[in-house]
């Protein structure tokens, strides 16, 4: 972790997914919270399903891309933002929790509604690029590959 945390603050950028981005967020101190940490599954549960997406496409993360996408959904964190001045938000869940799932099934929507799904974490002169969903999941990922591809080639300004 000492030579990730190196790497990032030199101007390099980490790319975490999914389950990843836990481990992420607790060993490199960033300044979000997953809100699904600790929430049992009779409270929040989504085995496998596709979320609705809102996307910003000022971001390079997202340019060229819908505002509206989908998201295969399965069992990562959602965030909250801790500083708004080193975190920006790339995607997030839908604000209204009827509106989170696509397809699928999960329990209890309004635990994701309106969080952060996909984030960019400033570390130093670097970059940590969060994703609570799994980008590159086999072929329900086609709409989402570009977000990882373009995560990919970010440079640090």
């Amino acid at each position: 972790m000492k030579a990730l945390r190196q790497f990032a603050s030199d101007g390099g950028t980490l790319v975490a997914l999914n389950d990843a981005s836990r481990f992420a967020v607790e060993q490199l101190l960033l300044p979000v919270r997953n809100v699904l940490e600790g929430v049992a599954d009779d409270e929040f549960y989504a085995p496998g399903s596709i979320f609705r997406l809102e996307l910003d496409p000022s971001d390079p993360i997202a340019r060229d891309l819908a505002a509206q996408s989908v998201a295969w959904y399965e069992g990562g964190p959602a965030f909250e933002v801790l500083d708004s001045s080193a975190v920006r938000v790339v995607g997030r869940y839908p604000a209204d929790p009827e509106r989170v799932l696509l397809s699928g099934w999960v329990l209890h929507p309004e635990r994701v509604a309106g969080r952060a799904a996909l984030v960019r974490v400033k570390l130093g002169a670097g970059q940590v690029v969060l994703f609570g969903f799994r980008p590159q999941y086999r072929g329900q990922s086609i709409v989402t590959y570009p977000l990882l591809f373009n995560s990919l080639q970010l440079t640090s300004k």
